[in-house]
């Protein structure tokens, strides 16, 4: 299995992404704004997201939600703008109760 060079594929973006190893998890997370932009390099790189998951910031502590997602693959439907619409549909019922979460995407 190839491992996944994060900054190869997002560039500076991923610095706008909190590192979650405070929390014990190798990932990255951005809110909803910068998930938009992580999003758009991924449509024009063709890479499909597979599911994520949801945190939420308390003061400067970062909590799992518990909550994720993943996105179902269609044969009718090209997956990776099908992926992109399901993650949006997801992370938005959170941005419509606070905008204090971040959200982690499996590519």
């Amino acid at each position: 299995m190839e491992l996944i060079n994060m900054y190869e594929i997002f560039g500076e973006e991923l610095n706008n992404a909190k590192h979650l190893g405070k929390i014990g998890i190798n990932e990255y997370a951005w809110d909803y704004e910068h998930l938009c932009v992580a999003i758009e390099i991924l449509r024009k790189k063709g890479i499909p997201i597979l599911g994520g998951d949801v945190y939420v910031i308390d003061g400067q502590n970062i909590k799992s939600t518990y909550d994720s997602w993943f996105t179902k693959k269609n044969e009718n439907e090209d997956y990776c703008q099908s992926s992109y619409i399901q993650t949006l549909k997801y992370i938005n019922i959170f941005e419509m109760k606070s905008n204090k979460y971040i959200y982690s995407i499996v590519i």
